[in-house]
């Protein structure tokens, strides 16, 4: 009986250590995430890029004119994106990303007519082609190869 008490008083207290442990660490990832450069404790982890998602522009060995065509072409599209939506739902889009939601969750929140949608995905569609199109043959390769290889371990978690 003795031994019976013994082992749920240490069941307990490990199961309280634990608790304590992954709350502590849950807030030390948290406070850890970086956008723009300025730590924002509240943004939910989902918001974070990808850990590897500089590392794959740095594996393509882009140049730098490569990078600065790419950036332009991100911020063209970008542009192009706001003067889609309404005043109203770029204020609703801008609310969701300060409140934490991440710009996929953002822009499905927006309620957008089918045609939005068709010149969201258009311009999507347009800046994927021509940042491709900045590549070399061997960057092209290698990002294939990369998408591939995340395609399978994608796979292979969601089985």
């Amino acid at each position: 009986m003795k031994l019976k008490s013994f082992s749920l008083k240490s069941l307990s207290l490990i199961a309280g250590i634990a608790a304590i442990s992954l709350a502590s660490v849950a807030n030390v990832v948290k406070a850890d995430v970086m956008v723009d450069g300025n730590t924002n404790p509240g943004i939910e982890i989902a918001q974070a890029k990808p850990k590897n998602y500089d590392q794959k522009w740095e594996k393509l060995g882009l140049t730098d004119s490569q990078k600065t065509q790419m950036q332009e072409i991100k911020d063209s599209a970008k542009k192009q994106m706001q003067e889609i939506l309404t005043p109203e739902q770029r204020q609703q889009y801008e609310n969701a990303i300060q409140s934490g939601q991440n710009k996929k969750q953002a822009l499905s929140s927006l309620n957008l007519t089918e045609e939005q949608k068709t010149q969201m995905k258009e311009i999507k569609e347009a800046k994927k082609a021509q940042m491709e199109a900045l590549l070399t043959p061997e960057q092209k390769q290698k990002l294939q190869g990369m998408k591939d290889n995340w395609r399978s371990r994608r796979q292979s978690i969601n089985r």
